[in-house]
């Protein structure tokens, strides 16, 4: 006989309040609660299935999960009957964990921003496919949840597919200058993919709802973490190459009141020289207070301070676009385990409602909970197969 651990009647109530009672497949947003048969009385028809499962035997397997996260809110999604019967058939093979848990992240940001904590309507990107024949031999495709791990061997084409989705989203050329294609698959309040192409004998073009457009035509934005930093004398401007930004807005980020970050406690800005050439330093003050010139830093405070900046970058944005944060750890810096925890609870906090995809040679260690959604890039281009796992 298979343990069972269901959720108490309280985090039902909290699973069920964050979804507004309402269903969180996508489309349906069927709402669950209403008028009972008497006037003082009130009729809820929502279930509450568990993401990960509250047997041993059930669909999506509780894994390596303790009795206390498979009985909390976080691993709970609020459906309507039908579409927990759905998640839950052939033993739930068709909606992996990741997958749940990017349906039940979009819909509590949708939510979130009827309630009006957000300002404006955004969407959710569910798939990204690549179609780049001299690059891969096969379309590459992945599916998103909010955070994102890829990761592959060298040359597995890992940084090409992120550095298409930058160029595509930005309308930029730098690094790609061959015809390709990419298919954005975005929720369902659209009926057709975001679809950019690039052909010698038609240009640079982007398609949406059947009509042509010569720039990106849906809010969206792009931060990309993507180079290492290489210090001169005008530290702003190292940070801005890390990004391909321009200076001012890393500068007015580093300059906010509010700034503060995994290891940074304040950031001090001093301009040493202004004519021939600008000259700025910058100076950290960790959480013991100590002010550490930014040459003199550990290489793990560097990468934090980064990811950081795009973290605040993200957030910035999102309260006004789609936001997709993507860091290439494979070529900014490797932290150990406790740094790359911290950094990736940070990342998954609630507050944040951008997508993130991380990307990195090696596959990361389980944390005790996430969110995230794994690819891994197999084989060297142009023979890359994508496999998807389910956590």
């Amino acid at each position: 006989m298979h343990n069972r651990f269901d959720f108490s009647s309280r985090t039902k109530e909290i699973i069920a309040g964050r979804a507004g009672y309402q269903c969180s497949f996508p489309g349906c947003n069927r709402v669950l609660i209403g008028p009972g048969k008497n006037k003082d009385e009130i009729t809820c028809i929502g279930e509450c299935a568990h993401i990960f499962s509250a047997a041993d035997g059930g669909p999506r397997g509780k894994d390596f999960l303790t009795e206390e996260k498979i009985k909390s809110a976080e691993n709970g999604i609020y459906l309507c009957r039908n579409h927990h019967k759905i998640i839950d058939d052939n033993s739930g093979n068709e909606y992996p964990p990741s997958v749940l848990l990017g349906y039940k992240a979009q819909h509590e940001t949708m939510i979130a921003r009827q309630l009006g904590k957000y300002p404006s309507s955004l969407f959710w990107i569910n798939e990204i496919s690549l179609n780049f024949p001299k690059a891969f031999n096969n379309k590459i495709t992945v599916r998103l949840g909010k955070i994102t791990h890829i990761y592959g061997t060298n040359n597995s084409g890992k940084t090409c597919f992120c550095k298409c989705i930058y160029e595509s989203i930005n309308n930029k050329h730098d690094y790609i200058t061959d015809d390709y294609s990419i298919s954005y698959k975005i929720d369902s309040q659209f009926e057709n993919n975001f679809i950019y192409s690039s052909s010698e004998e038609d240009g640079y073009q982007y398609y949406f709802k059947k009509d042509i457009y010569p720039i990106c035509p849906i809010n969206i934005k792009t931060i990309y973490l993507s180079k290492p930093i290489r210090l001169t004398k005008d530290h702003v401007k190292d940070i801005s190459r890390c990004f391909n930004l321009e200076s001012e807005i890393i500068l007015s980020i580093l300059k906010n009141e509010y700034f503060e970050g995994l290891s940074t406690k304040k950031v001090k800005i001093s301009i040493k020289r202004e004519k021939p050439y600008l000259e700025r330093r910058i100076s950290i003050q960790n959480k013991q207070g100590l002010s550490i010139d930014l040459e003199h830093c550990a290489g793990s405070e560097i990468a934090k301070l980064l990811t950081d900046i795009g973290i605040i970058l993200s957030r910035f944005f999102s309260y006004q676009s789609t936001v997709l944060y993507m860091i290439d750890w494979g070529n900014i810096c490797m932290l150990d385990d406790k740094n790359m925890n911290e950094v990736l609870t940070l990342i998954e906090a609630n507050e944040n409602i951008f997508q993130t995809i991380i990307i990195s040679p090696d596959e990361m260690p389980k944390l005790k909970w996430t969110g995230w959604t794994f690819a891994k890039f197999i084989n060297m281009a142009p023979d890359t197969t994508i496999e998807q796992d389910n956590f």
